[in-house]
C-alpha cells in the first residue's frame, strides 16, 4: 500500500531578518507555521526577504519573494504587470534570473498557497500588496487552494489598487479580516468571497520553551510588577522630533505614576547592536529616565512571553496590543494616523475595549498619561474582563485554523461562526469624551495634507524631513496647542 505523499503549502509573509528584525511580522508567520504543522503533514516554503534567516529560524524551505521592495507605486505597478506577462507566457518579460520565476515555480509545484496576516492589503504598502496580488494570481493560474490569513485592509487605496485587492479576495478559498474596518471593506470591495472575520494570526502565538513568569525572571523583571511599552517611529501629524519628546514625557510620567519599573521591548531594530534603526533610536532617546530600562530586540516568542508578564502594556505598535490582550494584560494603546486606528482600535474593540486607544496626540495635550493612569487603577477589572473572555477568542481563532488546514488540505472547511466580541469595558467619562474629540481633531489635521510616514531608517534624516514638509507645516496649530496646554 503507498504512503501519501506529504502536502506541499507555499506561505507569504513579511519576514526574513538579515539586518532588521521585525517582531510582528515574524510573529504571524511563526504562528502560522506552528498552526499547520499540528494539523498537516506538509512541506512549507515560505517566500522571504532573507531566506537563509528564515530556514535557521523556523526550520522550513525558504525562497526570495518576488521583488517589490524598495520601488516606489508606479514602479510597483509596473513591475507587478511584467510578472502577469511573464505568467501569460511572455518569457521575455522578466530575466532569466528573476526572482519571480522562482515564486512562479514553487506556487505552481505546490497543493496550496496561503497568505499569512498583516497590515500588507493597503496602498500605503503598495510592496505588499502588489506581491500578495500577484501571488493570488499565480495560485489562480495553476489552480491552487489559496487562502489569506487575519489582513487590515486600507483604509483607503489609491486609484486601481482596490480592484486589485477585490480580485485577490475572490480567488481566494477563504480569506481573513482582523478587525470590524477591514472585515467591513472587505465585504464591500468583494461581496461574493469567502470573508470570515478574525483576529490576529499571533494571537495564538505558542509560549516560550518556558513559562512566561520565568522568561520575564531571566530578564531580570518581577512578572505583574512591571509596564512593558512599545513604540512605532510613526509619528503621523506630530512630527518625528516631537514624538521622541513626548514619548519620554510619557515614560517618565509612567514610571513615578506607577513606582515600578518601565520596560521598552522594541518591536523593530537592528540585530548588528553597532547599528541604530527603528525603535533603536526610541530607546536612545528614553535613556536616563529613572525606573525605565530597554531590551535589544529579541524574537517573536521572547517579546510575546515578556509583554504577557506585565502588569500593564502601553504602545504605539499593533503586536503589543495583540501579545498582551493574548495575555489578559490591560493594554492603552495609541495610534499616529488613520491606518493604524482602524487596526488598534479595532483590535481593542474585538476585546471590549475599544475605547482604551489615543491619538499619539493625546501625549502632548497630557490625556495618554490620564488613560494609562485610569488603566493602572482599574488594571485588575480590566484583567479580570480579558480573562473572562479569552476562552471565546482562542476558540473562535482555533477554528478558524482548522478551516485553514482543511483547504490546503483539499477538504472541504467548516466555518467558525461569527466573531462575536465581549461586553464594552469603557473609559469613564468625561475622560472618554475628550478622547473621542481630540481623535476626531487628530484625524481632520490628517486629513489636511499631513500623511503616514513609512518605516524609519534614518530618523535624523527624517526629522530634517518633517521639518521641510507641508505636514510639518499644516500641524502647526495643533502642536502649539498642545505646548500650551503642556506649559499650563
Amino acid at each position: 500500500m503507498s504512503t501519501p505523499s506529504r502536502r506541499r503549502i507555499v506561505l507569504v509573509g513579511d519576514v526574513g531578518a538579515s539586518r532588521t528584525l521585525h517582531v510582528g511580522d515574524e510573529a504571524m508567520a511563526e504562528t502560522a507555521i506552528a498552526q499547520l504543522r499540528r494539523r498537516l503533514d506538509a512541506e512549507l516554503t515560505l517566500l522571504s526577504r532573507a531566506p537563509a534567516d528564515t530556514r535557521d529560524r523556523y526550520g522550513v524551505e525558504s525562497i526570495e519573494r518576488i521583488g517589490f521592495a524598495g520601488l516606489d507605486h508606479e514602479q510597483v505597478m509596473a513591475r507587478h504587470a511584467r510578472v502577469l506577462a511573464l505568467l501569460a507566457g511572455d518569457d521575455d518579460a522578466l530575466p532569466a534570473d528573476d526572482p519571480a520565476r522562482g515564486v512562479i515555480a514553487a506556487i505552481e509545484g505546490a497543493d496550496g498557497v496561503l497568505i499569512t496576516g498583516g497590515g500588507n492589503i493597503t496602498t500605503l504598502y503598495a510592496e505588499h500588496l502588489a506581491e500578495r496580488a500577484a501571488v493570488g494570481a499565480i495560485a489562480a493560474r495553476h489552480g491552487v487552494p489559496l487562502v489569506i490569513g487575519g489582513q487590515s485592509l486600507g483604509p483607503h487605496f489609491d486609484e486601481g489598487d482596490a480592484s486589485l485587492v477585490a480580485e485577490l479576495l475572490d480567488r481566494a478559498a477563504l480569506a481573513a479580516a482582523r478587525e470590524p474596518g477591514s472585515f467591513a471593506l472587505a465585504r464591500g470591495l468583494a461581496p461574493r468571497a469567502a470573508v470570515v472575520e478574525t483576529g490576529d494570526d499571533a494571537a495564538l502565538l505558542d509560549p516560550a520553551d518556558e513559562p512566561d513568569a520565568a522568561v520575564a525572571r531571566r530578564h531580570g523583571l518581577e512578572p505583574g510588577a512591571f509596564v512593558a511599552v512599545s513604540f512605532s517611529p510613526a509619528s503621523g501629524t506630530i512630527g518625528y522630533r516631537a514624538l521622541l519628546d513626548d514619548l519620554r514625557s510619557l515614560v517618565a510620567s509612567i514610571a513615578a505614576a506607577t513606582g515600578v519599573t518601565v520596560v521598552l521591548l522594541r518591536h523593530e531594530g537592528a540585530i548588528d547592536p553597532a547599528l541604530t534603526l527603528a525603535d533603536d533610536a526610541i530607546a536612545q532617546s528614553l535613556k536616563g529616565i529613572v525606573g525605565v530600562r530597554s531590551m535589544r530586540v529579541r524574537d517573536a516568542r521572547t517579546t510575546a512571553a515578556l509583554t504577557r508578564a506585565a502588569a500593564l502594556c502601553v504602545t504605539s505598535r499593533y503586536h503589543g496590543a495583540v501579545f498582551a490582550l493574548a495575555g489578559s494584560v490591560p493594554c492603552v494603546a495609541l495610534w499616529p494616523e488613520h491606518y493604524s486606528q482602524q487596526k488598534m482600535r479595532g483590535l481593542l474593540e474585538h476585546h471590549g475595549l475599544g475605547t482604551w486607544s489615543a491619538p499619539l496626540t493625546a501625549i502632548g495635550t497630557g490625556h495618554a498619561a490620564r488613560l494609562v493612569a485610569a488603566a493602572w487603577a482599574e488594571r485588575s477589572a480590566i484583567a479580570a474582563h480579558l480573562e473572562r473572555a479569552r476562552p471565546a477568542a482562542v476558540g473562535h481563532a482555533t477554528g478558524w485554523w482548522d478551516a485553514v488546514a482543511a483547504v490546503l488540505d483539499g477538504r472541504e472547511p467548516a466555518l467558525p461562526g461569527p466573531f462575536v466580541a465581549p461586553p464594552e469595558l469603557a473609559v469613564a467619562a468625561p475622560l472618554r469624551d475628550e478622547l473621542s474629540r481630540l481623535a476626531a481633531l487628530t484625524l481632520l489635521v490628517e486629513q489636511s495634507g499631513a500623511s503616514p510616514e513609512p518605516d524609519a531608517v534614518d530618523w535624523h534624516a527624517r526629522v530634517r524631513e518633517l521639518e521641510a514638509s507641508t505636514s510639518w507645516r499644516v500641524t502647526a496649530p495643533l502642536r502649539a496647542l498642545a505646548a500650551r496646554i503642556r506649559r499650563r
